[in-house]
């Protein structure tokens, strides 16, 4: 999507939403829950991440506090809550004014006048980048599904410590309630494997799709103030509420991603690559140790052979950490085995069909799905809505990435130039 990018311009519309929540606050007036998307934040957030680089990231919190986390640390330069979505503090060049720090606002139903279990939707930020289009998209859909869910939901972030203030402040006015800085939870240096030490030591970005950066995902695990905790790329969207995920007593619902396999390893019939874009998550702390214990000694690759521990299982893209770690300690180390989902209903990539052997969960071809039976789509074959382009693959007869670009489009508000 072609737009202007305007740091003054995005500058002046954060310091009016302030001032304009501040006067209705005296007044007694509440807007409730803006819609970030409605003020036009898509068309003007992408610049906060090109100049990231020249904010300040020094004005770091020391502050910490507890809000059902096991380790929680204020995220630099953030603040917790965002009922007021148009009512962001962020600060900036010329008043120097620290974001504040709110209570957390649950996303409410209308369904039910009693809800008291909350789920939190996390999503993991290891760099500064163009993300802020699909952040946006994201929190929407979250919240406009949650209007028929019997759940409150929460929005959280997962940062590393090389995100800059502008992103986090970013996510802030997006409403994301929490924005939390993580450092990985393993040290790299004391990995008793030798081929992720020596991996990770040169460059711990490598392998899959952030290197051991990807291991922050672990920490949804730690959010024990939350019934559930939805761990979700930000290439996604959710059309339907999930609620029925939320009642399986499991410690991670997941979906397969079989085309991340070769066709070897799906004859061998040994664990599938779990799909990293979307994860339900049961918190524990003593799941999260034994993760993080696993990915400690590092026995994957080089002289244990495919896979973690000779077993296969993480031998494909991004088996060293999320993909191929989860699958590998739910059916070989931990006594509480994950549950598997149809990927065609709750992780839609309309990718390819998986043939020879199919799927054990679910339908063979998800380009075949019914629009009306996905309730969480996956933009990576479809490519991104935000970026108004397609993906018009001639396998894909039935037009369903074009289809769900449409859906993508009509509620959100996106405008595509031509």
């Amino acid at each position: 999507m072609r737009v202007r990018n305007d740091a003054a311009r995005w500058l002046r519309r954060a310091q009016w939403s302030a001032r304009r929540s501040a006067a209705n606050r005296r007044r007694g007036t509440c807007f409730g829950v803006g819609i970030v998307l409605g003020l036009g934040m898509l068309a003007v957030a992408p610049l906060m991440l090109r100049d990231g680089n020249n904010n300040n990231n020094n004005n770091r919190s020391n502050n910490s506090r507890e809000h059902g986390l096991a380790t929680q640390d204020d995220a630099p330069g953030s603040r917790s809550g965002s009922g007021d979505l148009r009512g962001a503090y962020v600060e900036t060049p010329e008043t120097k004014e620290p974001a504040r720090r709110r209570p957390v606002t649950t996303i409410p139903s209308t369904t039910s006048p009693e809800r008291t279990r909350r789920v939190a939707y996390v999503v993991t930020v290891t760099d500064d980048g163009p993300f802020i289009d699909g952040a946006a998209v994201l929190a929407h859909s979250i919240r406009k599904s949650h209007e028929r869910s019997r759940y409150e939901a929460v929005l959280c972030a997962l940062v590393s410590p090389r995100v800059g203030s502008a992103s986090r402040n970013a996510l802030l006015f997006l409403g994301f309630g929490e924005v939390l800085e993580k450092e990985l939870p393993i040290n790299v240096s004391q990995i008793e494997g030798q081929t992720l030490r020596s991996l990770w030591s040169t460059d711990p970005k490598k392998g899959g799709c952030c290197g051991a950066w990807e291991l922050l995902k672990l920490y949804a695990w730690t959010l024990t103030g939350y019934d559930r905790v939805v761990h979700v790329d930000m290439d996604c969207m959710l059309l339907q509420p999930i609620d029925e995920l939320f009642e399986i007593d499991a410690p991670l619902v997941y979906t397969s991603d079989y085309n991340m396999m070769n066709q070897k390893q799906r004859a061998r019939k040994i664990e599938p690559a779990v799909q990293g874009g979307f994860l339900v998550v049961k918190p524990s702390l003593d799941t999260f140790r034994s993760l993080v214990a696993v990915s400690q000694a590092g026995h994957w690759g080089g002289n244990y052979g495919s896979g973690w521990e000779r077993s296969g299982i993480g031998g494909w893209w991004g088996g060293s950490t999320i993909q191929g770690l989860l699958p590998y300690y739910f059916s070989r180390v931990s006594t509480a085995p994950a549950v598997e989902v149809d990927r065609c209903v709750y992780d839609n990539m309309v990718d390819k069909a998986v043939v020879d052997p199919g799927p054990r969960v679910g339908a063979s071809a998800c380009r075949k799905t019914d629009l009306n039976d996905v309730k969480f789509v996956h933009f990576t074959v479809c490519q991104k809505p935000w970026t108004c382009n397609p993906n018009r693959d001639p396998d894909d007869a039935d037009r369903l990435c074009l289809r769900l670009h449409q859906v993508c489009v009509a509620t959100s508000r996106l405008r595509c130039r031509p």
